[in-house]
């Protein structure tokens, strides 16, 4: 069986943030029991409403790990732009959520045209206010992401005629189109539309929430009884949404939601503010102009707006030929434009004006007979002066959230059976997609207007107010394959149901880490071990080892299984499940599916009560890739109720 995510009969075949697929391998066998919907009946048009209401909640069961805390905030980290979701969570309650998801469909009697409309809507009583969190308060974006909204998803209308003789099938408005062969990971064919990350992790969250619906039209049509085709284009562009700054499973306070500046100072300089404290009277003696004082923004990038891609441009078909000969296997074949919904970060080099600044003050401070020398000794006047340089200087520069366009991805697909087994496969090519380089160097490079070792990154030196373009383009390939069976009487179950998936994805002609670092995560410094040097971008602290920037290569699996045990009380069917994750070899980009070594578990139990009731119990564990993996301290305990009518 082939899990499939959408909504509706055009979409005839069962990206990214890599991670969030770990809750789709939870979802994937919770979907909801069919029920008797509200109907309704007006004339020529008929109708009904499906209604799921909910109650979740979900618990923090582990201890922070320090090796993910930046070291001004008391862990051991050099980089205080990872840990403001860490920070904001004690173990007990992290989410409580009380929440619905509607569906509304209306159809003209003589089945020729029709609406469809999905609404939902929730608030989480432990975040529904800034305050709510235990450090970092939430900002207004990342509130209306994890703490309360309301919204409109699906919101369109179809009609079904005769095209050349052969039925076909349009569809204008907000809706989903899910193409490939993918259940469990990102980065393929299933590129139509965005994935809402946020929405998934929260508790009582459904797997009809994993992709946000886009304005497009599309068009669907059986050419021949073994020949269909399918084509859209796309009115708006959306991004996918990630885990807002600050919430519970955000590793990113920089260039997610919410997110407004990058620290500087490798986990030297809190990122809730910094002052010299007995120091400020000596250094403000040597300082002719802009005082020292408390600064809540000292040594931070501010972020300029993003660079959101254009609406028009996205567009794709696929076509489908099903083989009886061929053990009735079906083979998909697919093309699209679209713009990346995935973030990557770029800069803006300061000013001349920021780099006289700092010049001024760096030689103020460190002046033969400065109040400074005299109170510390010259090589901590030198730190001191080195400090307040950049933060002169930084005030003038940025950085930038882009999304780069016109992404072209080709894809082949198949599903069949091997003897008891469904197998299913998908292969897919991009080409020019964006990679992000190494967030250290790309900073490093926006400091190169100040000299020093700021010069020592791969991406180049710098003049003032110069853009620094943050990522590369490559094509890249991902090929995967999924086994699924549904078994009888196992473990005294009625009917055990496995889905196993494994993928490998490759980068062409990625550059070789001695010349262009690409981005894994926790690489919290430089991978150039003369940047630990005094004289380099970060004295004192240990260069990255190259292991742990992104691969050209990279694959793993993941794994579900659930068992069905009906009427074990009454009408109460149980339905136990556990899910498994293993990223086997290689970090993939930024935002892909991978990270050697890092590997998830999921233990639950589900039960179900007359088609009207559900409830699951689960809990799940990250572990392995050490620091790399950012989420190693986030075990956590979930709990949900429903309701459907």
């Amino acid at each position: 069986m082939a899990v499939k995510i959408g909504e509706g009969k055009m979409i005839t075949d069962a990206r990214s943030v890599g991670r969030c697929f770990v809750v789709v391998s939870t979802l994937v066998f919770m979907l909801p029991v069919s029920v008797s919907a509200v109907e309704f009946d007006a004339g020529p048009v008929a109708g009904n409403v499906d209604t799921t209401v909910s109650f979740g909640t979900m618990s923090r069961v582990q201890g922070r790990d320090n090796s993910a805390i930046c070291t001004a905030n008391g862990g051991t980290a050099h980089d205080c732009n990872a840990d403001d979701g860490n920070l904001n969570y004690d173990t007990g309650v992290v989410s409580q959520v009380w929440r619905f998801i509607s569906d509304v469909e209306v159809n003209h009697k003589n089945g020729n045209f029709g609406a469809f409309f999905r609404a939902r809507g929730f608030v989480d009583t432990r975040n529904n206010s800034s305050g709510d969190t235990e450090r970092t308060p939430l900002g207004d974006r990342a509130l209306d992401l994890v703490g309360r909204h309301v919204d409109l998803l699906d919101a369109y209308g179809w009609a079904r005629f005769d095209m050349v003789g052969r039925p076909a099938e349009v569809r204008f408005g907000k809706h989903v189109l899910n193409w490939g062969e993918s259940t469990f990971m990102g980065g393929g064919i299933s590129a139509v539309n965005p994935i809402d990350a946020a929405a998934l992790r929260m508790p009582g969250a459904e797997i009809r929430e994993a992709l946000l619906p886009v304005n497009m039209l599309s068009l669907s049509m059986d050419a021949t009884d073994q020949l269909s085709a399918e084509a859209f284009y796309q009115l708006d562009w959306d991004k996918t949404i990630a885990e807002p700054s600050g919430s519970y499973f955000s590793t990113n306070d920089a260039a997610s939601d919410g997110g407004n500046r990058v620290q500087l100072g490798f986990g030297d300089v809190p990122d809730t503010g910094f002052s010299f404290g007995a120091l400020t009277t000596a250094i403000n003696a040597d300082l002719t102009t802009d005082q020292a004082s408390f600064d809540p923004d000292f040594m931070t990038l501010s972020r300029a707006g993003d660079n959101s891609a254009r609406n028009s441009g996205q567009w794709g078909i696929a076509l489908r030929y099903f083989s009886e000969s061929l053990n009735d296997t079906e083979f998909g074949f697919y093309y699209m434009n679209h713009h990346s919904r995935m973030p990557v970060v770029s800069a803006r080099t300061g000013s001349a004006a920021g780099v006289i600044a700092g010049a001024t003050a760096d030689g103020q401070i460190t002046a033969a007979g400065s109040q400074t020398t005299k109170a510390v000794g010259s090589q901590k006047a030198q730190e001191i002066a080195q400090m307040v340089a950049v933060d002169r200087y930084a005030k003038t520069a940025n950085y930038l959230v882009e999304y780069p366009e016109d992404v072209g991805l080709f894809g082949l697909g198949f599903n069949t059976d091997l003897g008891k087994w469904a197998f299913q496969g998908e292969y897919s090519f991009k080409n020019d997609a964006p990679l992000q380089i190494d967030d250290i160097e790309l900073f490093l490079a926006t400091l190169t207007p100040l000299g020093g070792g700021f010069t020592q990154n791969q991406i180049g030196t710098f003049g003032t107010d110069q853009y620094v373009k943050g990522y590369i383009e490559r094509d890249i390939s991902q090929l995967q394959a999924t086994l699924s069976r549904a078994f009888g009487n196992t473990m005294g179950a009625n009917e055990f149901l496995f889905v196993g998936e494994a993928a490998v994805t490759h980068v062409h002609g990625m550059p070789s880490k001695d010349t262009l670092r690409l981005e894994g995560p926790g690489t919290f410094t430089s991978g150039n071990p003369s940047n630990a040097a005094l004289t380099g971008g970060h004295p004192g602290k240990a260069a990255e080892s190259w292991d742990h920037f992104a691969d050209a290569t990279s694959w793993g699996y993941r794994l579900r299984g659930r068992w069905t045990y009906n009427s074990v009380i009454h009408s109460i069917n149980l339905l136990p499940h556990v899910a498994f994750q293993h990223d086997v070899s290689g970090v993939s980009p930024a935002g892909g599916n991978f990270v050697e070594d890092r590997k998830a578990v999921t233990l639950g139990l589900g039960a179900t009560y007359k088609s009207r009731w559900e409830t699951d119990l689960s809990y799940t564990s990250f572990f392995g890739a050490g620091r790399y993996n950012l989420l190693n301290d986030r075990d956590y305990v979930s709990f949900n109720l429903k309701y459907l009518f």
